[in-house]
């Protein structure tokens, strides 16, 4: 499901809320290693007075699968904590249901929860557009798959090229262009740097994350718009 480490730290638990994978953005800001990581409990990696709520959320999010976001300190082994914007979702059903945490640091940038907003909206709109004028009229494809490939990376879900060929109603042979177009410019790239195919997964580099989210936070709080 996961790539390789993302600027967003991803960190999967099973249903007994204990870690049975994280990336190296999570080992970074949990300032552990991996060994030290897998098969514990969050909650113990979390400051302590936050524990009872953060077990509270995740069980409403294993229960109705409903995703959350929550604000989330994550304690260093020399007690330190680190303040992050944590989105949560569930990701299948049953006693194999994992719960997939996003967590980006709020000191850095605006909250998750609202650019995910802003980027759901961005992508709504040119959804909508293409609906109501049609493709030869509105249409980004290039913009689509940055947004999908942001919004997979926050729900820690994967997206194949297939799957975004899909999303944006484009044909596969308009598709491949367009992610060869991205790849090219480094905003995206494929696992293993794997040749893109129906089955290839694709995210955000580091470069194309960071790039995309100057934009959504600036979309935060727009400057007004000046008569001319």
């Amino acid at each position: 499901m996961l790539l390789r480490p993302a600027p967003v730290a991803q960190v999967l638990l099973d249903i007994e809320l204990t870690i049975v994978h994280l990336d190296n953005a999570s080992r970074q800001l949990i300032g552990a290693g991996r060994d030290d990581l897998i098969g514990r409990a969050v909650a113990d990696l979390l400051q302590p007075a936050e524990g009872p709520m953060v077990a509270a959320l995740l069980a409403a999010v294993l229960a109705d699968g409903i995703p959350r976001t929550m604000d989330a300190r994550w304690r260093y082994p020399d007690g330190s904590t680190q303040r992050t914007a944590t989105y949560v979702s569930r990701l299948g059903n049953g006693p194999d249901a994992r719960l997939a945490l996003a967590s980006r640091p709020i000191a850095a940038i605006g909250t998750v929860a609202t650019q995910w907003q802003i980027a759901s909206l961005i992508l709504g709109g040119l959804r909508t557009g293409r609906a109501t004028f049609g493709t030869d009229i509105f249409s980004g494809p290039p913009a689509e798959i940055l947004l999908i490939l942001y919004l997979a990376e926050v729900e820690g879900r994967s997206m194949t090229a297939a799957a975004i060929a899909e999303t944006t109603e484009t044909n596969w042979g308009l598709t491949q262009r367009w992610l060869r177009a991205l790849l090219e410019s480094g905003v995206i790239e494929t696992e293993r740097g794997a040749p893109v195919a129906p089955d290839t997964a694709l995210r955000l580099t580091a470069d194309g994350d960071d790039r995309l989210l100057q934009m959504l936070t600036a979309l935060e709080s727009p400057a007004p718009i000046r008569p001319t």
